[in-house]
C-alpha cells in the first residue's frame, strides 16, 4: 500500500501525514482515515451518506426520477439483486457510518450550491464528527458548484489557501489547534480552474 511504503520511505516522517481528496476520493480519503494513523484530513466535497443521497422519497419528480435510476446503476455495479442487499455495501463505503474511527483532525470543504453532493452531506457528516467528540472544521464557498475549484478561479484558490493552512497548522504547527468551526467564505466571481488535480483523486501528503 502507498501509505506504508511512504512511511518507510527516509525522508518521509511517519508522525506527520495527511490525506487530501477531491469527491470520491475525499469519501476515500476518509474512509482510510478510519483505519490508519493519520495525522490530518481535508475532504473536498465528499458524499457522506449513500443511503440518504438515495432516498428517493426525499425528491420530487424528475428528480426522484433520476435517482431511481441512480440506484439501478448501483445495483448492477454491485451485483445486488435488491436495493436491500446493495444498501448494506453502500452503507459500508459511506463515511459516516466510520466516524467513531476517524481520529485525525478533518477540514470538510464544500460549495453552498453544491447539487452533485448536496451541502447537507457535509453538515450531516461535520455534526457526526463533533456528536463524537472529533477535530472537524467545515469550510463553505457560498455559491459554488461541485468542483468548483476547478471552474472559478477565485473560489479554489480561497479554498486551496484554507487547505494549507490546515495542514501546515496540523502537519507543521500545534496538531491541537482545531475545534469544531463552521467557516462560510464571500467571494466575487472567479474565473479559471486553478486546483491542479483531478476530481476522484486522493493524496497522500508527507511533511
Amino acid at each position: 500500500m502507498a501509505l506504508a511504503h511512504l512511511r518507510e520511505h527516509p525522508r518521509v516522517n511517519p508522525g506527520r501525514i495527511g490525506l487530501l481528496g477531491f469527491s470520491k476520493g475525499a469519501m476515500l480519503s476518509l474512509l482510510i482515515a478510519a483505519q490508519e494513523d493519520i495525522q490530518a484530513v481535508v475532504a473536498y466535497y465528499p458524499l457522506a451518506d449513500f443511503e440518504e443521497w438515495l432516498d428517493v422519497t426525499r425528491y420530487s419528480f424528475p428528480k426522484s426520477f433520476l435517482f431511481r435510476g441512480i440506484r439501478r446503476h448501483f445495483m448492477k455495479e454491485l451485483g445486488a439483486s435488491t436495493w436491500e442487499e446493495a444498501l448494506i455495501t453502500l452503507r459500508s463505503v459511506s463515511p459516516i457510518h466510520h466516524v467513531e474511527h476517524i481520529q485525525a483532525p478533518v477540514l470538510l470543504v464544500h460549495g453552498e450550491k453544491d447539487r452533485t453532493a448536496p451541502l447537507e452531506q457535509a453538515q450531516h457528516l461535520y455534526r457526526s464528527l463533533q456528536s463524537g467528540g472529533k477535530r472537524c472544521e467545515l469550510f463553505i464557498v457560498p455559491a459554488a458548484g461541485h468542483v468548483f475549484n476547478f471552474r472559478d478561479e477565485e473560489q479554489g484558490k480561497l479554498a486551496w489557501e484554507k487547505t494549507i493552512e490546515f495542514l501546515d497548522r496540523q502537519l507543521k504547527g500545534n496538531p491541537h489547534d482545531v475545534g469544531s468551526e463552521i467557516t462560510t467564505v464571500r467571494l466575487n466571481s472567479g474565473g479559471n480552474a486553478l486546483c491542479p488535480l483531478s476530481m476522484g483523486i486522493s493524496c497522500i501528503l508527507p511533511v
